[in-house]
Formats: C-alpha cells, structure tokens, sequence
C-alpha cells in the first residue's frame, strides 16, 4: 500500500516525519532502521482516527491526540475503523453496522453478522493494488456459540455518493462457523493478496484463509497445540500480529493461556507455538520493536503484564514476567497499538485510556499512565478498533 500511496502526501509532510524520525535516532543509527520507521509512520495513516465504547473517539492528527465526541457508534467490545492515506476518516463498524466518513450508517451498511460484544467482531482489509476495494471482515460472538461465523463484505468507495458502500450481493460471504472471536489480517507475500487468520472453536486448529478482492484463493490450516473445547470462555480474548508481520500472539480467557508463534505468510500456517500462563488475559500488544509483549488481564487481577519475547521458550518469557500496573474497581480489556507507537488500554465505562508512552523499555521504563488520555466525556468499554498496518 505504501507503494501506491506515498505520492499522496506533501513533500513537506515527508521531511517533518524525516525530521521527527532522525530526532529519534543518533546520527550513528542504520539508515536501514531510520527508513523502516518513516514506512511505519507512513502507512499508519490507516489508523488515524479511532472509533469505539460508548461513541468515544480519538484523532492522532498533526502530531497529537484530540478526543472525538461525533461517533455515533457503540460498542460493548470489537470494533473496527478505516482512514485513507492522507489519514482522513472512510468507515467504522462494530461488527453489525457500517459507518461512513459522515458518520451515517451506509444504505446497504445495516444487517451485518458480527457482533459488537465479539472481541475482534470486525476488521478492515485493503490492498496494495486496488485503493477502491476493500473488505471488512465480521465475527460472531461466543454468546450465540459462534453459529453466524466469519464472514467478509465488499466495499466500493465509489458507492453511496462517493462516501462508500457494500457492494450488493457481496455481503455476509460466510468463510467458516462456527468461529471463535479471533480475526487478524497479514499481507500475503505475493505483495497482492492478504491471510485471515483465526482460530477454530472446538479444535486446535488455525484457519487462515488467502483473500483477494475476487474472494478466496486458498485456504490452510495448522495446529496451536491448545484445542478450544469445553467452556466457551476459552474463546474470549484478543489475536494480534507482531509489527513485522511473522509473529502472532492469541490470548484465551477461561484457560489464562498466551500463544505464541512464528507465521509463514507463503502458506499461511504457524508453527513454533509457544504458550505460557497469564491471569484471565484478554488484551494483547506487541511492542513496536517487536521484543515485547503487553498482555491485559481482564480481572482477578485487572493487571497489565510484559514479557520478553525475545527469548525462546514458555518457562523464559513467563519468568521474564513483569507487573506493570494493577487496578482496582474495573475491568480492563484491548491492548492497541496506536499510530505514534504507542499502546492504548480500554478500561471498561471509564471516561479515560490508559497508555504505554515508551512500549519498548522494560519494566517501569516503560512509562505506563492509567489515565493517560482523556476522552471528553464519553466513555472506553471493553475494546479498541481493530486495525489493519498493512505497511506495504
């Protein structure tokens, strides 16, 4: 995506994110280092504004943070939002609705099959070679035992005026069901196409499926090692990929189990997995180095824990175990990894995020803020948008 829209932007804006970067960096520091963080910051336009709670929003724009008050979505936990290149709003969507940049539901936008109380109930797929095609994929919840499944949209931002729709006829194209509440998106590496990755309820299977804008070309499955049988509970908890895309990491509730393993983005299959013991997680984050991990523990305790991924097995990164903060009155639940490399935490109905400020220093080092972002009167539940860095 890169590749096609960094013409977009401003030579101006170019050299004030070169500038930022170099900041950052000494001047010893590889260009090969400083160049991949100027192609993060770039691509992450896509997610430049948030949607998600209780209408609550924020916009990363110019360089800071500002509170938005005009969703007009609500979401007890999965969510998703899209912006284009330039980092303006296209569409969000809880799963069962869709948004557009005007904050209206589209016409064909109502009557979709995820769930707003599912943990991942949706996400937004773009490609490299098309930027007027797009799919949202949506997810059911465990409370309706995963029976509506994964399924994905076409939108065609040339519909509804310009402001986007789905495509009739191209609509709630189920992919599998039952399912489990876990969906994340890596670009394939044919540069085209994108895996969907999830895990399959009642099995210990992971199913990834290789979408194009015609729909499904091939479909893999491989193993976790952890089947997903017994209390639907096991399936509560949140799946992300590293930010180099050849890692993904699933949490699971009931179990307090965290996966960790290696994705081979040819053949859609993990393999390495490796799995360690966490309080009820729910949230998960990679640091933005790729050498960490946040989990959020829902409660009993409501706790966020990192670990040192960088090391090899179970029993190191469980002992590497660091509390970063433990809170009292509330749950807390999505861990995202916003545009500025930082990582935000919903606290459920409270009216502030929390936020890891340097998410790849350990320990205390890593300035965590419980109430670090203020939302201007409307209120976090349980999730943060699902967001797709295609950073290609």
């Amino acid at each position: 995506m890169l590749r096609k829209r960094i013409h977009l932007l401003r030579l101006s804006d170019i050299l004030k994110i070169t500038s930022r970067v170099i900041k950052w960096f000494s001047i010893k520091g590889s260009l090969f280092t400083i160049l991949f963080v100027l192609s993060i910051t770039l691509t992450a336009q896509e997610g430049n504004i948030w949607h998600f709670g209780y209408q609550a929003g924020l916009d990363f724009s110019n360089n800071s943070i500002t509170a938005i008050t005009t969703g007009k979505m609500t979401s007890i936990d999965g969510c998703a939002t899209l912006c284009d290149a330039q980092g303006n709003l296209l569409f969000y969507s809880n799963g069962e609705q869709l948004w557009d940049k005007n904050h209206n539901i589209t016409p064909n936008g109502a009557g979709l099959m995820g769930a707003a109380s599912s943990c991942q109930a949706a996400t937004f797929i773009t490609f490299p070679n098309n930027s007027n095609k797009i799919i949202l994929a949506t997810m059911d919840k465990i409370e309706n035992t995963g029976n509506n499944g994964l399924r994905y949209n076409i939108i065609d931002l040339a519909l509804n005026g310009g402001s986007g729709d789905i495509v009739a006829g191209q609509k709630n194209i189920l992919l599998y069901a039952p399912a489990c509440e876990k969906i994340v998106g890596i670009p394939h590496c044919n540069g085209d196409d994108v895996w969907l990755v999830s895990f399959q309820l009642n099995t210990d299977t992971v199913i990834s499926y290789q979408m194009s804008l015609s729909g499904v070309k091939s479909r893999a499955t491989s193993n976790s090692g952890l089947a997903l049988t017994g209390h639907l509970d096991i399936n509560l908890g949140y799946s992300k990929t590293s930010d180099d895309k050849t890692k993904i990491a699933s949490v699971h509730y009931l179990v307090s189990k965290v996966l960790y393993m290696d994705f081979d983005n040819g053949s859609g299959k993990v393999k390495n997995v490796i799995q360690w013991s966490v309080p009820n997680p729910n949230g998960v984050e990679f640091s933005p180095d790729n050498k960490l991990m946040y989990v959020a523990g829902f409660r009993n305790p409501a706790a966020i824990f990192q670990y040192d991924i960088t090391l090899t097995t179970g029993a190191a990164i469980k002992s590497s175990e660091k509390t970063i903060f433990t809170f009292s009155g509330y749950d807390i639940g999505a861990l995202q990894r916003g545009p500025n490399g930082k990582i935000y935490l919903a606290k459920n109905n409270q009216s502030y995020l929390g936020v890891i400020n340097k998410p790849n220093l350990l320990g205390g080092l890593c300035d965590f803020v419980s109430d670090g972002i203020n939302l201007n009167g409307k209120k976090s539940a349980y999730g943060l948008p699902n967001i797709y860095f295609s950073n290609n």
